[in-house]
């Protein structure tokens, strides 16, 4: 909702009471459910959102927007592992021209990073971030910026390794090695 997105102070609280207030005419409505579940997710209420997620998926089960909140509440939970095997085996069956492809793909790569598995990060970057590639809309309209700053820390930690000879790891290439590698046809 307008409210959830409004980054006002208290927005939470006002969403869920909103979302609340409407669920005698809703009901069971599996849309309504999760949006429920996101409003009573960002206020803290993870049980009960748990419950309101499950019930929209067990009626929609390829809805994108309840995998979205889903994952959203594996995030929550602290369970990367699930919530990156969830969204994978999900979106594996999604039409990449769909809606929330690129903004589904966006928390993988997230997940992917957060796990350490840095190879497929930065191939789902190349391959369902990238605008060159991407076939749904860009929802992230900070995903560039995050994909940018990470190549600036990556270069920053890439030349302090080489400056201290600590250089052990395999490490990708920077941002700019990485386009001339597209360009030969990598």
């Amino acid at each position: 909702s307008l409210i959830g997105f409004s980054g006002q102070p208290g927005r939470e609280a006002a969403h869920l009471a909103f979302a609340e207030a409407l669920a005698p005419a809703y009901g069971q409505d599996p849309w309504f459910l999760a949006q429920l579940a996101f409003a009573q997710m960002e206020a803290g209420q993870l049980a009960p959102a748990d419950k309101a997620i499950e019930a929209a998926l067990a009626q929609n089960p390829r809805s994108a927007h309840g995998a979205h909140i889903r994952a959203h509440l594996f995030y929550e939970c602290g369970q990367t592992q699930a919530g990156c095997d969830y969204l994978s085996d999900w979106i594996a069956g999604y039409d990449r021209s769909g809606m929330m492809h690129c903004h589904n793909s966006w928390h993988v790569a997230l997940w992917s990073l957060a796990l350490g598995d840095m190879d497929r990060m930065w191939g789902i970057a190349d391959d369902d971030l990238s605008p060159e590639h991407s076939e749904s809309p860009p929802l992230n309209i900070l995903k560039r910026a995050m994909m940018d700053e990470i190549d600036r820390l990556r270069q920053q930690l890439f030349n302090e390794l080489t400056a201290s000879g600590g250089l052990v790891l395999p490490v990708r290439p920077p941002v700019g090695d990485r386009l001339d590698q597209r360009k030969l046809g990598r």
